[in-house]
């Protein structure tokens, strides 16, 4: 099942941690590798307050450290990121990594293999509308997602 250009948003940048890139679009992303295959395919984003921001080797080990179920810490580390406490030093910091986070920091947050890179920034027109065009017409939905956003 393809997916539409309807569905999916402006094309807004990437982030490369395999062998090829994650997507990402205004409406979610498409992840085209990952090492559990029902994480592979069209993601879309959970809520409207949707949000990614690029955080530094700390944020990422503070992140991973909090324990599975402690939505309480979730949120206060999401909050820490609202602030900027997690910034990279520069936006080439090579040890940046996309984190993506819902507007409550309750429902959802993700961090990703590697730093988000916009279309805009240099090396971000990588990946031109041939290459996107040709992922999302032999693309699917992700295992884990499909059901719940699809009515």
């Amino acid at each position: 099942m393809a997916i539409s250009r309807f569905t999916t948003g402006e094309y807004l940048g990437y982030t490369y941690g395999r062998e090829k890139p994650t997507l990402y679009f205004e409406n979610g992303h498409y992840t085209q590798v990952h090492d559990l295959d029902h994480n592979v395919g069209w993601h879309p984003n959970h809520d409207q307050g949707h949000q990614r921001v690029n955080i530094n080797k700390h944020g990422q080990a503070r992140y991973l450290q909090i324990p599975v179920g402690d939505l309480d810490g979730v949120q206060g580390f999401v909050e820490e990121v609202k602030k900027g406490h997690y910034d990279p030093y520069s936006k080439e910091d090579p040890e940046a990594a996309l984190f993506e986070f819902d507007g409550s920091g309750k429902d959802h947050t993700h961090l990703s293999g590697g730093k988000f890179i916009s279309r805009d920034a240099p090396g971000g027109s990588l990946f031109d509308d041939t290459y996107i065009d040709d992922v999302l017409r032999h693309g699917h939905w992700a295992f884990n997602e499909y059901g719940k956003w699809t009515r």
